[in-house]
């Protein structure tokens, strides 16, 4: 059974939204504008555009790397954390498709297609969020989610550390958005390099932990920054994480953690007062982790 439900998860569902949202691009290709609405103002009507084999490039190519990315990271079994994420994704590029075509069928230029109203945008939200349920619970739920791997921390009497990690394979990534920012309208233009500079900011991070507490610094000029206070920790251990357990890379959230995932591999568990801990990728994590729980024991015995 749970053979079956990962076969159903991982190549049956995300096949089907992929052939379906493809087959319908084609069979109603000559009904389209070229190019075709792609985006909405707050009024409501269209205002932005892409050639039709443009949108079928962004449209096809991402829905193919969300299932890449569910496939490459359930190699034993898919796991919920992923299943939702990429199921959302999925789900949300599935209901655009479904909205973008509905609208421009049959207009004959991209001026001409249909206005855009809230109904609709709720339901292209609704659609995704049911689908990331839905990618949950084929997952396992709370059951398939997987349990980061401990690892044995040295002894320590450092009162200070830094660690980094740098992700230069995702640092690349940002170019794809910037490159389709060059053939869209300035509105959507300037949202793929939000993307861009969000994807960059991620592929860099340093730790830094002192007497003072513990700083995370993002990106390659290190901002955003977040800073821990001494007397917020209470420990800190060292764990084997994979991306994927936590749904990828960026900024994550499970219950009772919050995630920093720059890359797979030794990350540093940050125990705080308020319950919910911090975990970040960074390497020499286990050293980290012995000084961060050493101020930690520390502060409590002041």
């Amino acid at each position: 059974m749970q053979r079956l439900r990962g076969w159903l998860t991982v190549w049956v569902l995300p096949f089907a939204a992929i052939v379906g949202s493809a087959v319908l691009l084609v069979l109603y290709w000559d009904r389209f504008p070229d190019p075709l609405a792609v985006h909405w103002g707050i009024s409501g009507e269209p205002d932005g555009s892409l050639p039709l084999w443009g949108y079928a490039v962004v449209m096809i190519g991402g829905l193919l790397l969300s299932w890449i990315a569910l496939i490459t990271g359930s190699r034993s079994a898919p796991n919920a954390p992923l299943a939702s994420s990429v199921y959302f994704i999925i789900g949300l590029l599935v209901s655009i498709n479904l909205q973008i075509l509905f609208f421009n069928l049959d207009a004959t230029t991209q001026e001409d297609a249909r206005d855009l109203d809230v109904l609709t945008f709720t339901g292209v939200l609704i659609v995704a969020l049911l689908a990331g349920g839905l990618g949950w619970f084929l997952g396992g739920g709370r059951r398939g989610v997987p349990e980061d791997v401990p690892l044995e921390m040295p002894a320590t009497t450092a009162s200070a550390w830094s660690g980094t990690a740098s992700n230069l394979w995702l640092a690349l990534i940002a170019v794809i958005p910037v490159a389709l920012g060059l053939v869209v309208t300035p509105i959507l233009a300037g949202l793929m390099v939000a993307i861009a500079i969000f994807i960059v900011i991620f592929a860099f991070v340093r730790v830094d932990a002192n007497e003072n507490g513990v700083a995370i610094s993002l990106g390659p000029i290190g901002r955003p920054r977040r800073k821990i206070a001494i007397d917020r920790l209470t420990g800190a251990g060292a764990f084997e994480v994979r991306p994927m357990a936590y749904g990828g890379w960026g900024w994550r959230i499970r219950p009772g953690r919050r995630a920093y995932i720059i890359r797979g591999g030794p990350a540093i568990r940050i125990e705080r007062a308020n319950g919910v801990a911090v975990i970040v990728t960074v390497d020499d994590a286990a050293q980290g982790a012995a000084v961060i729980e050493s101020l930690a024991r520390a502060r409590r015995y002041k």
